[in-house]
């Protein structure tokens, strides 16, 4: 009974959270099959979601374009 519960926490903690986190399903599986899915649940607060990630992401890209263009107008000018 107590196996069943623990393997229903993990799956739970794996589906609901570590999908749609950086963490991944088996990283957030397996660290709630072998520590507990409480502590796999706080492990998958630590990481962001896979949208935030995008998102910071694409930002990083456009500030990057913006000081390539900013370097090259600092370059034209006399």
């Amino acid at each position: 009974m107590v196996i069943a519960l623990w393997l229903f926490g993990a799956f739970f903690v794996t589906f609901v959270f570590g999908t749609a986190r950086t963490i991944g399903f088996w990283s957030s599986f397996l660290l709630s099959l072998l520590l507990s899915p409480f502590i796999g649940f706080i492990f998958c607060l630590f990481y962001e979601t896979k949208e935030k990630a995008t998102d910071t992401k694409k930002m990083i890209e456009l500030q990057e374009q913006n000081n390539q263009l900013l370097r090259e107008l600092k370059n034209k000018t006399p």
